[in-house]
């Protein structure tokens, strides 16, 4: 059996991201995916406890924490990585057992998320070029 502790890891690339500068894109990147985990973190702090679980269809409850604290997005290369604990990405699109509980699906795989993504590290990089 899969570790669920293990921390796992996807990839957002912004290569149609048009590069005027390299420092300023490495910039406008890590700024992104700040705000990127800022919103990751946010899905997942309501509270919850043994009696007070997720629904199927809404983001996990905080209930210990280490699933909120394992969370950290950061820039490789001309895209962001986004890695958590294993069963962060069991809850998010589900397993045999376990309804989907999506809470990093909508925030960068959706084309409306990856469009404000992509537009927002254009905009910083446009910002930081000056």
């Amino acid at each position: 059996m899969a570790n669920p502790h293990r921390v796992r890891q996807v990839t957002m690339r912004f290569d149609e991201v048009e590069v005027e500068s390299r420092e300023a894109m490495s910039k406008a990147i890590d700024k992104t995916a700040k705000e990127v985990q800022r919103e990751l973190k946010a899905k997942i702090n309501r509270k919850g406890h043994a009696k007070l679980r997720s629904k199927p269809g809404e983001p996990p409850r905080r209930q210990t924490g280490g699933l909120w604290r394992s969370v950290k997005v950061s820039r490789k290369g001309f895209g962001i990585q986004i890695k958590a604990y294993q069963y962060g990405f069991w809850l998010d699109g589900g397993t045999g057992t376990i309804l989907p509980r999506p809470w990093i699906t909508p925030t960068v795989h959706t084309k409306g998320a990856k469009r404000k993504w992509k537009a927002r590290v254009g905009k910083y990089q446009r910002q930081f070029r000056t």
